[in-house]
Formats: C-alpha cells, structure tokens, sequence
C-alpha cells in the first residue's frame, strides 16, 4: 500500500470538512483520524511517497491533458511513476479513489482504477490477485 504525501492531506481536508459541515460526527472524526494515523501514516506496511518540486513540475500536462485539479495532477504523476516502477519488478498496480475525474485520467493513462464507493469486495480482491 502507498500513497503520495500530499494524498494524506486530501484525506484529511475531506474528513474536517464532512465534520464541520455535520455529516461526520465528532466521534467519528476522531475515530477516522486515529485509523489513519494507524493505519497510514505509522504504519510501517505502508509507504508514503514524497513530493518534490521534479515530481510536481512533471506532473503539469496531466493537468491541461485530463482537466484535474494541480493535487490530482501530483498525485497521478506520483502513481504513474509507482506503477512503472512496479512493472519493472513485475508487479502492478490498482489506483484507489473515490474522485471519479481522477479515476477517469488513471484509467485513461492505462492504470488499474478501483472505485470503493462503486466496487465491490470481490472486485477490489479479483484487482489485487491481477485476475
């Protein structure tokens, strides 16, 4: 599992503002925040990827080529380049987001795309086996 630095920030930019708008109780905010800290961002299983200014100038045509936003652009450059380096070593990739845009530009840059408010267990499990 990785996701590019600037991705966490997403992360947590959607949940503050689905508890101060109300759709995510306080509790639950807290919870949400403690798994991601958990599960991501301590987790020694999951890598977070850097992003330098190489990455985000190289991610400037994604912008115009897809009209994504300059984040979505960054973190497509970061999974493109994941996903090469994967396929190098013989393994892919499955890009994991609920951004509909986004997950058109992955897909149409040749990425695997997995939409978990869309897809199902089994799809994401089939996804992963490269079935």
């Amino acid at each position: 599992m990785a996701c590019a630095v600037i991705g966490i920030l997403e992360i947590v930019s959607v949940l503050a503002r689905k508890r101060n708008d109300g759709r995510l109780p306080p509790k639950l905010f807290a919870q949400a925040m403690f798994e991601l800290n958990k599960e991501v961002v301590d987790s020694e299983g999951f890598s977070v990827a850097s992003v330098d200014d190489e990455l985000i100038l190289s991610a400037l045509d994604l912008i115009t080529k897809h009209n994504i936003n300059a984040t979505d652009a960054i973190i497509l450059r970061s999974c493109l380049n994941l996903q090469q380096v994967l396929q190098n070593q013989g393994s892919h990739l499955v890009f994991w987001s609920c951004d509909k845009r986004l997950l058109r530009a992955a897909q149409h840059e040749g990425v695997v795309v997995f939409d978990p408010e869309a897809g199902t267990k089994a799809q994401l499990e089939a996804l992963l086996s490269g079935a």
